[in-house]
């Protein structure tokens, strides 16, 4: 032992002497960084890169750090990089990212990369210029490139097989994307608000799926847009917002439409879905989404009965004046007619798709292959007037008006209209008549579009048919009648008491018919001042108004108000002449109000004093004292329960004591005032009860915080200050586990402080403060506590001590010094469970589960054989008891033995363990021609304390030798455990 002393005693000494050493090297120069940048994690047979190095970018100057570029490597510890990990450069999942800045990406060298992981670098808008991906990449995972900011066009893999979901979304850089042919799936958004990807976009044919929102917002797609024949699935919102012209449906038409077809929504210039004739009923059935169904249609070519007019080259199912143009879009062209005479006779012919049919328009759908003709009335001459009107409201009718001219008006045909005004896109009104006008007075009456407005309708009747043979076109008017300005002569006292308030306030003779006012929110002051007053008409002819007047008011009491140290006093309401004038006394944290001399008398220190009436001039004198540990602690006794069963304005007064008190006795400790350790709980337990607060533990089977409350002694007086104000929404302590990844100098650490122990599982926590204000959320960790906590790790049954063994565990923890250096403590179990360690800890880092073993001697326990004449014998407890040589009796057969006089339970010696003080009873079975059947004996009478033990026991010294050896063997174990300690 002296010289393993020594021993240790030298290695000291020498690593003190080669630690100055590298102290003095480092004094002279500063060493350069060596150590790992990447941090990773095996994935197959090659590496996965999850992040930045902490060490490499604590190596770095701020400026550094504010333009690093991320070049991938080909390997890793001599093993391929094949993935960049999920989250691996996600800011918000990377504490040690916050003030670092990304600003390129290097993938050149990952020639083995087969993966870009979930949100691998996601929200980085300073990655910026071209994007070269490896050709070895199969999958990019889901938002890898997110908000990214990219430019020109991008090349995808040939092994690229899957697009995760929001892959490249808002990358509005992207002037164009190139897919390889083996591409099968896009998912959803996986190029949503891409607003730079432009021309027309040749998607491959080996892709299968494209994901809701997939190019939702790409507004520069333009063109002619071919779905490729292997498609399966199109999902909702794809093309959201583009505007390609014509889109070429898949040949097959069991094709998944999520939502029937609302891939092609707000697609302001698409003005055709092409299919074959073949597919047509089907997509038409598929196509529910209504502004997708009515723009499917396939080429037909339309040819006129009579042959009057080329065949037209037309779509079924869309409008005739549709036409393909030169460059193969589908357009509406504003200039096609069908073949007519000029009408000048009061007929014309028109054209049909149906012998004898109802005739068509050049915005008719197409519905056949054939246009006939049909000869009816010519259409009337319609001249509306000005569609749009706008004045102010002066009493005066506006007309609203259409004239309606025919050649047989009268004659043969009739003609009425139908108006209508529509308010917020809803038919208000509905007026049939024969009146070509409508006449509108009011501001009620106004319909100046964007939702309102007046539109009529013309029908033209048949008087020998009874039938009408026209309806126009909806003709619109915009009407905007706007209010006029009132007139307003407000009368009201020039001159009034201050403590009455302003005084009344009337319309004087000539105003406009409305209800004038005081405006709120002005305050009476002494002297002349001006005094806002609003109006607001009767009519909505009219607008509201407001304006000023001058006022002469007489000023209030005065109150002389003197606050000491430590404290402030307020006034409530305006304290006017006659009326009660309240103040508040609010005491600084830490302290109370101590002494209140009102108009020089003492009063009752309280937090708020009145004085009633008031009629003429008072003083207000408070001072404030230190709070006294045991008013602290009275206080927090006091405090309200919090329930659940308060009414609201309860539960809001009852959280503001609770935090209240914590403001307090935080200000007590920081001038060294200490609670008792009952309070401080009783306030910890308060806290965790407010709807703002929470406390959470690690989410593990492994590890139990126990008493989480005590966490929010953590919670500072200026934390408590902007709960109590409202500047914080919300307060979390969480406490997280992780698995424990120390580096080399760490674990040298903890396997220098571990001496005597064997190393276990290794647990990483940490505790954060995550603080919510407004719309900000702050993440602070938290490294030592205000007061020790306690936490308990389950064993796993692995390290739960086996027979034989005395198991000693504790926990190894470790910090890191300011330096950067690594040092460790053992941590003692406190709890004395054999499968659970409790310790007590104010630190959090990684922890170590730890422990040693002795080998302890087992159980030495008597077995008796009763009424045998057999002698006792020893067993060591757990153990096989060896058979005896079976007992003889005159007159009966031996039958062996059993745990109870009754030779209800056997002994089965090779199975049966001993436990403990062990009698076994032998049963005794008569041979034939003895009289008194089947003998068991009765038990052995218990010995008197004169007595000693039975004689049939053997040696009577074997049990006091047992009992010294038991003795030594304890003495033994201690004396070990005590040397070991030493």
């Amino acid at each position: 032992m002296r010289f393993a002393k020594r021993r240790r005693g030298a290695v000291a000494l020498v690593l003190l002497v080669a630690l100055a050493v590298l102290s003095l090297s480092t004094w002279a120069e500063e060493a350069p960084y060596t150590g790992a940048v990447f941090t990773w994690a095996e994935a197959g047979g090659g590496v996965a890169v999850t992040g930045f190095d902490d060490g490499y970018l604590a190596s770095l100057t701020e400026a550094q750090r504010g333009d690093i570029a991320i070049i991938i490597p080909e390997t890793i510890g001599g093993k391929p990089v094949t993935a960049i990990g999920d989250l691996a450069f996600y800011n918000n999942t990377h504490p040690s990212y916050k003030d670092c800045r990304f600003t390129s990406l290097d993938l050149s060298q990952a020639t083995h990369l087969v993966q870009i992981g979930e949100m691998a670098f996601d929200s980085h808008s300073e990655l910026t210029g071209p994007l070269a991906l490896p050709a070895s990449l199969e999958t990019i995972g889901k938002q890898a490139f997110m908000g990214c900011r990219f430019t020109g066009s991008l090349d995808l893999p040939a092994a690229l097989t899957t697009l995760g979901q929001g892959a490249f979304k808002y990358n509005t850089g992207l002037t164009g994307v190139r897919f390889p042919a083996g591409l099968t799936t896009i998912e959803n958004a996986a190029f949503s608000g891409c607003t730079g990807l432009s021309g027309e976009l040749a998607l491959p044919k080996s892709l299968k799926k494209i994901g809701a929102q997939a190019f939702q917002s790409c507004s520069a797609l333009t063109g002619t847009l071919t779905l490729p024949e292997e498609l399966t699935f199109l999902g909702s919102q794809a093309f959201y917002g583009t505007n390609v012209s014509t889109a070429v449906l898949p040949p097959d038409p069991t094709v998944v439409l999520e939502n029937g077809g609302t891939a092609f929504r707000n697609c302001a210039r698409l003005t055709a879905l092409l299919c074959t004739e073949e597919n047509y009923a089907a997509y038409a059935k598929s196509l529910t989404y209504a502004d997708a169904k009515k723009l499917l249609g396939y080429p037909i070519s339309v040819s006129y009965a009579d042959g009057s007019a080329p065949a037209l080259e037309r779509l079924f199912g869309r409008p005739l004046n549709l036409v393909k143009g030169a460059d193969g879009h589908w357009a509406t062209d504003s200039g096609f007619a069908l073949p007519a005479d000029d009408g000048s006779t009061g007929y014309l012919t028109r054209w049909s798709f149906a012998e004898g049919g109802s005739t068509v328009s050049p915005a008719s759908a197409v519905s056949g292959a054939t246009l006939y003709p049909v000869r009816g009335y010519a259409d009337p001459v319609l001249t509306p007037s000005d569609s749009r009107v706008s004045k102010v409201y002066d009493g005066q009718p506006v007309e609203l008006k259409i004239d309606i001219s025919h050649p047989l008006k009268g004659d043969k045909v009739f003609f009425y209209c139908m108006w209508t005004k529509v308010h917020n896109y809803q038919k208000d009104k509905d007026r049939w008549s024969t009146d070509n006008c409508w006449t509108a007075v009011d501001v009620a009456d106004s319909a100046p579009g964007g939702g309102d407005w007046y539109q009529v309708t013309v029908y033209g009747y048949d008087y020998a048919t009874k039938t009408n043979f026209y309806k126009s076109q909806t003709h619109y008017f915009y009407l905007d009648i706007q209010p006029a300005d009132a007139t307003v002569l407000p009368v009201c006292a020039g001159d009034a008491p201050l403590e009455s308030g302003l005084p009344s306030l009337a319309l004087g003779e000539g105003s406009t018919p409305g209800a004038i006012a005081w405006e709120e929110g002005q305050t009476p002051v002494a002297g002349t001042a001006n005094y806002r007053w609003t109006f607001e008409p009767d009519s909505g002819n009219y607008r509201g108004t407001g304006g000023e007047v001058a006022l002469t008011l007489h000023p209030a009491p005065a109150i002389a108000v003197e606050a000491g140290v430590g404290g402030a006093v307020s006034r409530e309401g305006e304290g006017l002449w006659g009326e009660d004038a309240v103040y508040r006394l609010t005491p600084a944290p830490g302290y109370r109000v101590d002494t209140v001399l009102a108009d020089g008398v003492p009063v009752a220190a309280t937090g708020r004093y009145t004085f009633p009436q008031i009629s003429g001039p008072h003083t207000l004198q408070v001072t404030f004292a230190p709070l006294w540990a045991e008013e602290a602690e009275e206080m927090i006794g006091t405090l309200p329960p919090l329930d659940g069963n308060l009414a609201p304005e309860e539960q809001a007064a009852a959280e503001e004591a609770v935090l209240a008190a914590k403001v307090h006795t935080e200000a007590l400790k920081k001038g060294g005032t200490a609670l008792s350790a009952g309070a401080q709980d009783t306030l910890n337990a308060a806290l965790a009860q407010l709807s703002t607060v929470a406390v959470e533990g690690p989410d593990h089977p492994a590890l139990t915080l126990n008493r989480p409350a005590a966490l929010l002694s953590n919670m500072s007086q200026e934390e408590a200050a902007a709960l109590q104000a409202g500047e914080i929404s919300h307060y979390r302590l969480s406490l997280q586990r992780g698995s424990a990844a120390p580096d080399g100098r760490e674990q040298a650490a903890i396997e220098t402080a571990a001496q005597g122990y064997v190393l276990a599982d290794q647990h990483s926590l940490t505790l954060q403060k995550i603080i919510t204000r407004g719309e900000d959320t702050e993440v602070v960790p938290v490294e030592r506590l205000a007061a020790p906590i306690s936490l308990t790790f389950t064993l796993p049954p692995a390290l739960q001590a086996p027979d034989g063994i005395a198991r000693t565990h504790a926990v190894l923890r470790t910090h890191q010094a300011p330096d950067g250096s690594w040092s460790a403590e053992i941590l003692e179990d406190v709890d004395g469970s054999a499968t659970t360690v409790t310790v007590l800890t104010d630190r959090f880092s990684t922890y170590t589960l730890i422990y040693r073993d002795e080998a302890v001697a087992p159980k030495r326990c008597t077995v008796h054989f009763a009424g045998t004449g057999l002698a006792d014998t020893e067993a060591a407890a757990g153990s096989l008891l060896p058979q005896p040589a079976d007992p003889t009796r005159e007159g009966y057969r031996f039958g062996g033995w059993y745990q109870d006089e009754g030779c209800t339970l056997p002994w089965d010696f090779a199975a049966d363990r001993v436990e403990g003080e062990l009698t076994l009873y032998p049963r005794w079975i008569p041979l034939e021609g003895t009289p008194d059947g089947e003998v068991r004996p009765a038990p052995s009478p218990a010995p008197t304390p004169d007595e000693g033990l039975p004689a049939e026991t053997g040696d009577a010294g074997l049990p006091l030798a047992a009992g010294a050896l038991a003795l030594l063997a304890a003495g033994a174990v201690a004396l070990s455990r005590a040397r070991k300690r030493r």
